[in-house]
């Protein structure tokens, strides 16, 4: 995961320390001082970074905020934001001053007055929306926490998604165990992509199956605490890609004496569209060398 730091030049040594904690905790950074060499261009390499990264940590300062240059940075971060419908820009207060306006309905990382503190609260909101394998969708009254994990040999791909459906309004629950196989053509393609970025190779696996999400065995009735099997295979013929979709469902909780129907077809779009979002974009060396690994199939 790659972090990028906007900062005025007159909070150097914060950011540098906060650039070596980050470092050492595997963080990719990209800070001015550290990468430009003699001759490089500032502005191409500022805007390739900013393109490429997965986050934009803005050090919130007076002299930041009076930099003409951060606030060019900072609308970067917000333009991607809305554009890829996720959070990119972190704000980190380093000292009391006047927050911008566009950034006044942020909640931010305080480092005013205890630097540990600050980072703590900056590694938590990493680590929440940086992490695709976890997280929650919600429709209506109804909340879906997900967990999703992968198992990958040559030829041979599973991914399996884990959610609970609930809602505060009832007294039930719905555990729903979802198995995703794919046939040896789509497998090699997830170990082409793997090999460049793990992430990615997921969502675009996820990102392929979500088309299953309007077939009528989406819908699940529960009439007991049985379970109910769904198998669901999913076909591309222009690529030759294959999928089974296993999925098991059991309902938990109080009896509510009635059945109980999930259109977990919605459920099952919102999941993997939630993935998909909290997944960086391939850099343009990604790009380079995923184009290059799947040229056979771009054709």
């Amino acid at each position: 995961m790659s972090v990028f730091i906007s900062y005025a030049h007159e909070d150097k040594t914060f950011v540098e320390t906060l650039g070596a904690n980050l470092f050492k905790r595997n963080f990719h950074i990209f800070i001015d001082r550290w990468e430009l060499k003699v001759g490089d261009s500032l502005l191409d390499h500022i805007q390739a970074e900013l393109k490429d990264c997965s986050f934009v940590c803005c050090v919130l300062s007076k002299a930041s905020i009076s930099s003409e240059w951060c606030r060019r940075e900072i609308n970067a971060g917000l333009m991607r934001e809305l554009s890829e419908r996720r959070t990119v820009l972190l704000p980190l207060l380093i000292e009391d001053c006047e927050i911008p306006p566009f950034l006044k309905d942020k909640v931010f990382a305080d480092f005013r007055n205890d630097y540990e503190s600050g980072l703590d609260e900056l590694l938590n909101a990493l680590a929440k929306i940086s992490n695709p394998s976890l997280g929650r969708v919600t429709s209506g009254p109804y909340h879906n926490d997900y967990a999703v994990s992968w198992k990958y040999a040559p030829g041979k791909l599973l991914v399996e998604i884990y959610a609970v459906c609930f809602s505060k309004e009832q007294e039930w629950s719905v555990l729903i165990e979802t198995a995703i196989t794919a046939n040896q053509l789509a497998s090699e393609r997830f170990g082409k992509l793997l090999s460049v970025n793990s992430d990615y190779a997921v969502s675009v696996v996820l990102g392929h199956i979500a088309t299953a999400s309007s077939d009528p065995q989406m819908v699940l009735l529960l009439s007991s605490a049985e379970r109910v099997d769904r198998e669901i295979r999913l076909r591309d013929r222009k690529l030759g890609f294959e999928y089974t979709i296993s999925i098991q469902a059991r309902r938990l909780g109080a009896d509510p004496g009635k059945d109980v129907v999930i259109h977990f077809g919605g459920t099952w779009k919102n999941i993997c569209e939630d993935y998909v979002s909290k997944t960086p974009k391939f850099s343009d060396s990604e790009s380079a060398q995923a184009f290059e690994l799947l040229k056979d199939w771009n054709k």
